[in-house]
C-alpha cells in the first residue's frame, strides 16, 4: 500500500516554480492595466464634474443678475464691468473681484475670469459705461477660470428692460 502512495506522488503532475512565476507575472500585468484604467476613469470623472460645476455657476450668475434686473427695471454701468441695478445709492451692485462675482460685496459665484457688461441703447449703440436713462438693455458675458484641462466656459445673455 505504501508503494502505491509513492508511485502516486511520482506519477502525479504538479505545478512547477516556473509556472507559478508565469502566473504571478500575468496577474501583475492584468492588475496594472486595471489600475491604470481605473485611474483614467477617475481623472475623466473629476474633469467632467468640474466642467458641470463651471456651467452651473455660470447659469446661476446669469439667472441672479437677470432676476434682479427684472425686479428693478433700472440699471446703470458706473464703471467698466460694474453693474448697478436700481438706484445708485441703494441699488444692487455686481462686480468681479479676485475671480469672484460679487453682489453687494458678497460672493455669488467663484472661479470667474471675465465679466463683460455692455449697455444697449435705443439707437443700437453699445456702452461700456452709462447712465440708466440711455440704457434699454444689458448684454452680459461671463467666463470661468480654466479647469484642469485648460478649458474655460463662457455664457452670454441679453436682457432688455421693460418699458413702462
Amino acid at each position: 500500500m505504501e508503494n502505491k502512495r509513492i508511485k502516486k506522488f511520482k506519477n502525479s503532475s504538479g505545478v512547477t516554480l516556473f509556472e507559478i512565476l508565469a502566473g504571478v507575472v500575468i496577474l501583475g500585468i492584468v492588475f496594472t492595466l486595471v489600475g491604470h484604467l481605473l485611474s483614467t476613469v477617475q481623472k475623466q470623472y473629476t474633469i467632467q464634474n468640474e466642467q458641470i460645476e463651471q456651467q452651473r455657476n455660470l447659469k446661476l450668475a446669469i439667472q441672479n443678475i437677470t432676476k434682479d434686473i427684472r425686479k428693478e427695471n433700472l440699471v446703470s454701468i458706473p464703471e467698466k464691468n460694474v453693474l448697478v441695478i436700481g438706484e445708485s445709492s441703494n441699488g444692487i451692485r455686481y462686480e468681479l473681484k479676485d475671480a469672484m462675482l460679487q453682489r453687494n460685496g458678497i460672493t455669488v459665484v467663484s472661479n470667474i475670469s471675465k465679466l463683460k457688461i455692455i449697455g444697449l441703447t435705443q439707437d443700437d449703440r453699445e456702452l461700456l459705461t452709462g447712465e440708466s436713462s440711455e440704457i434699454i438693455g444689458i448684454k452680459l458675458e461671463i467666463t470661468t477660470t480654466a479647469n484642469q484641462m485648460g478649458t474655460t466656459e463662457t455664457l452670454s445673455s441679453t436682457v432688455y428692460l421693460r418699458m413702462e
